[in-house]
């Protein structure tokens, strides 16, 4: 993220410091394929079809707009320092949460919690259990699903698309078994994945992107650890209060390659989950129409 120039720095600082006041998102709930819909890319040479969706989809997924309201990211977190020119979140997309999505907006609360789960089912997600290394059970996972051909034959395609992860398991639970996720799956694999990392894994999750490792993909935002101690050596505070989860990535870009074979159905599945209880909410923002089969050169999951 590079930092803005002096010329616009003035303008940026008054627009992130009435942002608290200002910021809003507009919210809209749509059927599961107008979901997908939105997804695609109009000119991404993509087919859709077969799509699927949690039963409690109409919950815990949104359409959104006005996500650079929200906006921009200070450099290294620090407030009052240098604004960069990055925006915290899309602009507009799609919002899948273990809670409820509406509750991504504005920081009230560090124990932000909604729960799906009940005595008939615990929104358990196989696939995204498989993601994760010596996981406990996943709780109250909310997921998109669909098949999907890449239509043109003038190049051998890639898909692409953009995504931010947050959750209110920062920074409290960091290193624990709470280690809540997200994974867009193609094929099998899981294509969202960290540019680089300092671990033995490149998934996103609370344990793996946080103020400890792969920080440059991180921004902090606790108001506090309650009972818990703060991180040793670690400035603990709101930085930016009109966004609710307590830490979040900067935006990726994930890229995968879809089958060669241009008559063989591609199968796609994001999902977002809790993991080792049902509890404290986790959110995940994908930018419309980023979801395209195309050719690019940048390393998967770029961060912006």
């Amino acid at each position: 993220m590079a930092p803005v120039n002096s010329a616009a720095l003035a303008a940026l600082v008054l627009s992130n410091f009435s942002t608290a006041a200002m910021a809003s998102l507009t919210y809209t709930a749509l059927s599961k394929e107008d979901l997908v819909k939105k997804f695609i890319a109009i000119d991404g040479d993509v087919q859709v079809s077969n799509i699927k969706a949690s039963t409690h989809y109409d919950k815990c997924t949104r359409y959104y707009s006005g996500g650079n309201s929200m906006g921009f990211a200070w450099e290294k977190d620090k407030i009052n320092g240098n604004l960069t020119n990055s925006y915290l979140i899309p602009d507009q997309g799609i919002i899948l949460s273990t809670g409820n999505p509406l509750h991504f907006e504005s920081n009230d609360s560090d124990q932000q919690t909604t729960q799906w789960y009940n005595s008939s089912g615990n929104f358990f997600d196989y696939d995204l259990y498989k993601t994760l290394n010596n996981p406990a059970s996943v709780f109250d996972a909310c997921y998109l699903q669909f098949d999907f051909k890449c239509t043109s034959d003038a190049y051998v395609p890639q898909i692409s698309f953009e995504y931010m992860f947050g959750s209110e398991e920062y920074y409290e639970y960091v290193n624990s078994p709470f280690n809540d996720a997200f994974a867009l799956i193609l094929n099998g694999n899981n294509i969202a994945k960290l540019p680089t990392t300092e671990t033995n894994t490149d998934v996103v999750s609370i344990n793996n992107v946080n103020y400890h490792v792969n920080k440059q993909y991180f921004h902090g935002n606790d108001p506090g650890t309650g009972m818990l101690p703060d991180p040793a050596g670690i400035e603990v505070g709101i930085n930016y209060p009109q966004i609710e989860p307590d830490g979040f990535t900067v935006i990726l870009t994930a890229v995968g390659d879809p089958y060669k074979d241009p008559l063989k159905s591609n199968r796609v599945k994001i999902v977002v989950g809790d993991v080792g209880d049902g509890i404290l909410d986790s959110w995940v923002l994908l930018s419309a129409g980023s979801f395209s089969c195309v050719q690019l050169t940048k390393a998967p999951s770029q961060g912006k």
